[in-house]
């Protein structure tokens, strides 16, 4: 009997993609006839109780208790019972300590209260790992924008620092030339008297040019 019942239950887990754990006793877990089962993701533990369990109220506590020590190791457990004796249990006592009921009978197995779903300490820390990771990358990235937005700023101000100093020569050079008086330079040329109204034979005279300039002069 016991051993069919094993089978239907292996049977109703499978069902649900849970295969049975090998030496699931080395791995922490309760020996048999507990089943620890897994589905690749997760680890369930269940474990059939008699009917002296289920109708001795300090059976069913240590059977609690023993079952509460193994949530370090599996994410959900259950106690399975005939469907006969489910009544009997007290369903407010397994929901508060996150455990799931399995009922079975001649005709089928189902689940009736269903097992709180725990995170594994190693679940947990893969998850932080794996939060970490992208804080790091997310971090990474900013650094790295703000290493361009670095760059791009030292360029814009490099270029202002040659504009101010464009600046500073450009109005230097200014005020240089405009504190020096510009001499501005004529350049004369030597009047020449008209000797187009003088006789021939003064025209070639050098006297009267000399006679011209004077007379100018005064």
């Amino acid at each position: 009997m016991v051993d069919r019942t094993r089978t239907r239950l292996l049977e109703f887990l499978a069902s649900r993609g849970e295969e049975p754990i090998p030496n699931q006793f080395e791995l922490g877990l309760p020996p048999p006839p507990a089943l620890a089962v897994s589905d690749s993701r997760s680890v369930s533990v269940v474990l059939p109780l008699t009917k002296e369990q289920v109708l001795n109220g300090n059976a069913l506590l240590r059977v609690i208790v023993n079952a509460a020590s193994h949530r370090g190791r599996a994410n959900r457990i259950y106690v399975a019972v005939p469907k006969l004796y489910a009544a009997s249990l007290d369903g407010g006592v397994l929901q508060e300590n996150g455990i799931g009921l399995i009922v079975y009978d001649a005709k089928r197995v189902f689940e009736s209260i269903p097992a709180r779903d725990v995170i594994l300490r190693a679940e947990t820390e893969d998850q932080s790992s794996a939060e970490l990771k992208s804080e790091v990358a997310e971090l990474r990235s900013r650094v790295e924008s703000l290493e361009g937005a670095l760059l791009s700023a030292s360029k814009e101000i490099r270029e202002l620092k040659d504009s101010v100093k464009e600046l500073k020569r450009g109005p230097s050079r200014g005020r240089a030339r405009e504190g020096r008086p510009e001499i501005s330079v004529v350049a004369e040329v030597p009047h020449k008297a008209d000797r187009s109204g003088l006789p021939s034979f003064l025209r070639s005279n050098p006297w009267v040019e000399v006679l011209s300039t004077r007379g100018e002069e005064g």
